[in-house]
């Protein structure tokens, strides 16, 4: 809380209005106002991801910076914390967490709730599915709308689990042993083509 209130009073813009005849500024009135919020978010967002991970020292009274190779205390103005925050990603009984796996996320976003962001780097499937809408809606006196019911096939994206990916490298792999089989063979029948060639030719001769 403390720190939102600091961003928002470090953030504030000075603003301005003239008194006077014809516009002239003889008396000039100013405050501050709050700058715009996507401002304040922003400066928020860079401290988070900016904090430096601390541990207590060994008198257990102050704290030190955890990567430091001698002890060394946070800078007074940033964010600290003690433990690394739970992988969100991906199930986890003790956060509470069901993960993203199975996610219905959308392809055109960039922001909340797009595939790129919900499914954490995994990718997505795209499936079709029929789903029922109202059409056809018409006024009838008095007072009632009436519609039908229309159906429509649509694309529904859906988060890819992590083993989803796992199973995609192992065919990668398995694509690329078979491909190099395939060039050894080859390899092996014009090897064979061109003895057959010489024991005929030493025939001929």
């Amino acid at each position: 809380m403390e720190l939102r209130k600091q961003a928002v009073k470090t953030h504030t813009i000075l603003d301005c209005k003239c008194h006077g005849v014809s516009g002239s500024c003889q008396v000039k009135t100013c405050w501050r106002i709050m700058t715009a919020f996507d401002v304040v978010g922003e400066y928020l967002r860079q401290r988070y991801h900016n904090g430096v991970l601390v541990t207590v020292d060994q008198s257990g009274n102050e704290l030190v910076v955890a990567e430091a190779m001698l002890p060394v205390k946070p800078p007074r103005d940033d964010l600290v914390f003690l433990e690394e925050s739970p992988d969100y990603c991906v199930p986890n009984t003790n956060t509470g967490s069901l993960g993203t796996t199975g996610r219905y996320c959308n392809k055109t976003s960039l922001g909340h709730g797009s595939c790129g962001v919900l499914c954490c780097g995994r990718g997505f499937n795209t499936i079709q599915v029929e789903e029922e809408f109202k059409c056809g809606c018409k006024f009838q006196w008095c007072c009632h709308v009436k519609c039908d019911t229309c159906r429509r096939t649509v694309d529904k994206h859906i988060c890819k689990s992590p083993e989803d990916n796992d199973q995609f490298k192992d065919s990668n792999s398995q694509v690329s042993s078979d491909s190099v089989a395939v060039k050894q063979s080859n390899n092996h029948n014009t090897a064979s083509k061109r003895s057959g060639n010489r024991r005929d030719r030493r025939k001929k001769e």
